[in-house]
């Protein structure tokens, strides 16, 4: 056996490993030594192998300071726990139109967003619970890692602040703030079809929004959402006589407990109960298969 050989070299913090063995092989008949050569780097050193360091949290990173963005933000960059904040122009809102929030450089993944619910003058200051879980609070009406595809209508003329927070160590994104017309078919095959509970779209009390469905295999989702109690909330559905109107038990997009299914024009109902901080799913659909074979325009009101 020949002797191990540690060849350390200062200048590059980094090391060579030299294996010397002899020859075990039955395969080789000359007895020839064969070198084994490990080249081991420390990354942790100032030499070429350096750790590269992270994105500066800077500029942004206050409700005071807030950028105001128009359809985009333009690239940023945070490094991991920055949160920057940015508030979405009060005329971009002026004609009520949904809102979608997609990363056009990362994997959403890498982000989490906080939206405040519309003109709230939100705390600089994150709750723990804000900060280490994913779900709406009494600042935001929605806190999530990735944006799922819903879309979050605004009432015309409101003030929107919002957070975006890097996850990870040297994120970089562009978000875009695309918006597109309510009142067209919910199922058309574009981003913003709410034609499934995941990708309701997301209202506030007060709301009137225009919909369409055809038949009853294209229901239209809808989701109201609030930060403090609503005793008794009004669903109210106008415009087409075979619909029917469905509001979903709190947190639950499998219950439905409020139904009516008549022939009415106008569809009502009343006296719904909806918590702090909480959530109901509400769905327009056709009466039958054969109710709106070229669509039925409706307007859905949350009061």
């Amino acid at each position: 056996m020949r002797p191990l050989i540690l060849n350390i070299s200062n200048q590059f913090f980094c090391f060579m490993i030299l294996i010397t063995v002899t020859n075990c092989s039955h395969g080789n008949r000359n007895g020839d030594i064969e070198p084994l050569i490990l080249l081991l780097g420390n990354f942790s050193g100032s030499g070429p192998f350096s750790q590269v360091p992270d994105f500066p949290c800077e500029g942004n990173i206050s409700k005071t300071t807030a950028k105001t963005v128009f359809f985009e933000t333009g690239k940023e960059r945070s490094g991991k726990g920055c949160r920057r904040y940015y508030k979405y122009s009060k005329d971009m809102a002026s004609i009520g139109v949904l809102h979608q929030f997609r990363n056009l450089i990362q994997n959403a993944e890498f982000l989490k967003y906080y939206i405040a619910y519309e003109n709230l003058d939100i705390s600089d200051q994150l709750s723990d619970n804000e900060k280490n879980t994913y779900e709406q609070s009494s600042n935001f009406i929605y806190v999530k890692k990735d944006y799922l595809g819903e879309s979050i209508y605004f009432n015309p003329g409101s003030n929107i602040i919002f957070i975006l927070e890097a996850l990870s160590a040297h994120v970089e994104y562009n978000v875009t703030f695309d918006g597109g017309d309510i009142g067209s078919f919910c199922s058309e095959g574009v981003v913003i079809d709410n034609n499934t509970p995941a990708k309701a779209f997301i209202l506030t009390k007060g709301a009137t929004v225009p919909g369409n469905v055809t038949g009853n295999s294209s229901p239209c989702f809808y989701e109201i959402r609030t930060n403090v109690a609503i005793p008794n909330l009004t669903v109210t559905a106008t415009g087409a006589a075979n619909l029917s109107l469905s509001v979903y038990a709190e947190k639950d997009t499998s219950l439905v407990e409020y139904s009516i299914l008549n022939a009415n024009a106008t569809k009502t109902l009343s006296n719904i109960p909806v918590s702090i901080n909480s959530r109901r799913l509400i769905k327009v659909d056709g009466l039958n298969a054969g109710s709106c074979p070229g669509g039925c325009s409706f307007n859905l009101s949350v009061q």
